[in-house]
């Protein structure tokens, strides 16, 4: 498997540390031999873990606290307990099936703070994590028990790809022939009981074995087993060499499934990508480089083809000198025939003067000047009625001239008993230069 070989595995079973590295198996001790050159894989029976399948009232969120509270509750620790959930499925609004790993909380903080004191990434892969790992990729709709033996023990895993059925462990009293035949014994009671007790079958059996665990003894016939195989690991053990399959399942494992605090598997993420990375931003300085390159070639290029270029242009207005063309006159002839076409004529004025005169009131005199931009008119008139009706026609002789766009320059108004006399001064810009 290509890029696997390079992780540094730290195994822990039945009391007994290993490192695993490429085909090296050795025994160490995890928090003494332990060298912090490298991101480490821990892989961890958690010492005096115990691993359940359970059934709480609760729903999905909640099925953590009642179950850590069931195993507070049932004798089998005497001080304070931690859980590492491994699988959760919701059975209906208050059901909740889940699989956890329990220990004390004391070695739970033991690992997490072992892991934060190291510079690089610690990855902690409790034992049932690696086995529910393997019965998710290999059990498929039908269901499959995995037995992982170790020492004097038998891990049981049963289920299928969705669902988790029983988990538990089987010990023997010691490692002699007699204690290995009853320890198998009691698993295959335990496998008859769960198809008992859940109304399955199960017909196909992985087993796992470690480093020192003898051959699987046969199945008997009559309970029509088949085994399966995950393949095997050849690896030297000191001076020995052995074959464990328990190493090919470790390899089957995603990062993603250890139980570490998000930072850590980020700064593994980073650390595993870094080669990536370094060779993409290689290549991305080299892209930029050439596309420097090029474009400072580029430009020199242009640069000469510009050059050529104002020459002939130069060349050109040197060969064909421009003409001058007078056009101050036309121009002049241009606005004033746009100054005609906008002058209000003097008939215009008129029309504007007497559509403003109110009734009872009559001009006398009217004269226009006009100028570039404006004409200013001077009217005179008088008013043969009352000064009141005098004045407001007067008043309302200004106030339509100024809507009609005129500007009061000047007014004045003189009455006599039954006579006013009246003259209003009006300019109109029509042109603005």
């Amino acid at each position: 498997m290509k890029g696997t070989q390079a992780r540094s595995y730290i195994i822990e079973l039945d009391g007994k540390t290993y490192r695993f590295l490429r085909n090296r198996l050795e025994q160490i001790d995890l928090f003494k031999d332990t060298p912090d050159t490298s991101d480490v894989w821990l892989v961890s029976d958690l010492e005096n873990a115990l691993t359940r399948k359970m059934t709480v009232n609760a729903p999905v969120r909640y099925a953590e606290i009642i179950a850590r509270k069931a195993m507070q509750e049932s004798g089998e620790f005497d001080e304070p307990v931690s859980l590492i959930t491994h699988w959760k499925a919701r059975v209906d609004r208050t059901t909740t099936h889940i699989l956890f790993t329990a220990l004390p909380t004391r070695l739970y903080t033991r690992y997490h703070k072992w892991a934060r004191g190291r510079d690089h990434a610690v990855l902690l892969f409790p034992l049932f994590v690696v086995l529910e790992s393997v019965l998710e990729r290999t059990a498929g709709k039908k269901p499959l028990a995995i037995f992982f033996h170790h020492d004097r023990f038998v891990d049981i895993l049963i289920g299928d790809k969705r669902n988790i059925v029983y988990a538990n462990r089987c010990a023997a009293v010691d490692n002699t022939q007699e204690q290995s035949a009853v320890l198998w014994d009691m698993v295959r009671a335990d496998l008859r009981k769960v198809e008992s007790e859940n109304g399955i079958r199960v017909n196909r059996v992985l087993t796992l074995n470690w480093v020192d665990t003898d051959p699987v003894p046969p199945w008997p016939p009559e309970e029509n087993k088949t085994l399966l195989s995950i393949g095997e690991r050849t690896v030297f053990f000191g001076t020995e060499k052995r074959t464990v399959s328990f190493l090919e399942a470790l390899h089957m494992q995603s990062a993603l499934r250890a139980h570490t605090p998000a930072s850590e598997k980020f700064l593994y993420g980073v650390q595993q990508l870094r080669p990536a990375l370094n060779f993409l931003f290689l290549m991305a300085v080299v892209f930029f480089t050439a596309g420097a390159l090029w474009t400072h070639g580029h430009n020199k290029k242009l640069t000469r083809k510009a050059a050529v270029l104002k020459g002939r242009l130069a060349a050109m207005h040197r060969q064909v000198p421009l003409e001058k063309i007078p056009y101050q006159e036309v121009m002049s002839f241009v606005r004033r025939l746009d100054r005609y076409h906008t002058q209000p004529s003097f008939r215009h004025v008129v029309n504007d003067i007497s559509a403003a005169v109110p009734p009872g009131m009559s001009v006398q005199v009217l004269k226009a000047d006009y100028t570039d931009n404006s004409v200013h008119v001077e009217v005179f008139g008088r008013a043969d009625s009352s000064f009141g009706n005098a004045y407001t026609g007067f008043q309302r002789l200004t106030k339509t001239l100024r809507h009609k766009g005129y500007h009061v320059d000047d007014t004045r108004f003189d009455t006599a008993i039954r006579r006013s006399e009246f003259l209003v001064k009006l300019t109109k810009r029509f042109h603005e230069n």
